[in-house]
């Protein structure tokens, strides 16, 4: 966890990626975007560098009191320029591409910088798994799977990590591979998964009453009560990546929700609403990702109809 900073003096930390993060796009931009404000609510000054050209993700960054700054590889005057004006003490390189493409010209140009490593995933295993997927393995060969330490993605991804100070990994298996497997040292090592409980407690203050489907009755407190006494039930805030759309409350709900009761979730849902009400579940994801593909075909074949079964 970085350090709270006091009010003596401000200090900046600067995220290098190849992309502009998209949070309603991707899990990947949902755990920058987490550990952005993370950073601002620890008091830092955050800046994004990217080399992507600007898009409608850049200017919602900006509106949220980013600073962002447009950098492509091998532009070093545009980099020491852009370092110079944010004098970061902690450099986060965004994936090992990010690290590979710019990490030399920052230890050579800011030398006293913490250079961080977002892993957001080890990639090689990744590969390696949807490879065996693709071959036609069962799930145990594909979860036993390690990538050979001679693999040229994963040498690419442990030399981003042996040259950078700290190596944030998301699971705690990709910390064991890296650790036992492949001999990382501890120290250069940190596993944080998503920041998604760092960043609820923005959504509510961000958004308070007016976003019904967060669950929350205002911005002070990240639970509300859906009933007094000993049946209160606290309402667990998740930040969502659209607005859902509103629903006509009967005058049941709308006399519990008037009443000091926790709003009722978007689409209907709610203690009225039990599970004898609905049939079947729901997935989301972007079906160019070939992983969400291979759940959808797993879900109905392989889990669903062991649900009903016990």
């Amino acid at each position: 966890r970085a350090p709270m900073v006091s009010g003596l003096r401000r200090v900046s930390c600067l995220f290098l990626s190849p992309l502009w993060p998209e949070p309603g796009s991707s899990a990947a931009g949902v755990r920058t975007e987490g550990l952005i404000r993370a950073f601002q609510r620890w008091g830092w000054d955050v800046h994004y560098a990217a080399a992507a050209k600007p898009n409608v993700y850049t200017k919602l960054l900006s509106d949220s009191g980013v600073p962002v700054h447009e950098c492509g590889p091998n532009r070093a005057e545009l980099l020491a320029s852009i370092l110079e004006a944010t004098k970061p003490s902690v450099v986060i390189f965004d994936r090992f591409m990010a690290e590979e493409a710019y990490s030399f010209r920052v230890r050579e140009l800011a030398p006293n910088a913490l250079r961080v490593l977002d892993m957001q995933d080890l990639h090689a295993l990744r590969k390696g798994r949807q490879e065996l997927v693709e071959s036609g393995a069962d799930a145990h060969q594909v979860l036993a799977h390690k990538p050979s330490a001679s693999s040229d993605s994963l040498l690419r991804e442990l030399g981003a990590i042996q040259r950078s100070d700290l190596t944030l990994v998301c699971s705690p298996v990709e910390l064991g591979l890296l650790q036992d497997t492949y001999g990382v040292a501890p120290s250069k090592l940190c596993q944080a998964s998503f920041f998604c409980q760092e960043a609820a407690p923005d959504a509510a203050q961000d958004y308070g009453a007016s976003a019904p489907w967060l669950g929350v009755s205002g911005a002070e407190s990240p639970t509300a009560s859906a009933a007094g006494g000993d049946d209160a039930q606290s309402v667990e805030i998740a930040p969502t990546l659209f607005d859902a759309p509103a629903s006509p409350l009967s005058s049941l709900e709308q006399d519990w929700a008037g009443s000091g009761g926790a709003p009722v979730v978007g689409f209907g849902y709610s203690p009225f609403h039990g599970f004898d009400a609905r049939h079947g579940f729901v997935t989301i994801g972007g079906f160019r990702h070939a992983p969400n593909v291979d759940a959808v075909e797993w879900l109905p074949a392989g889990i669903w109809p062991r649900i009903p079964a016990r």
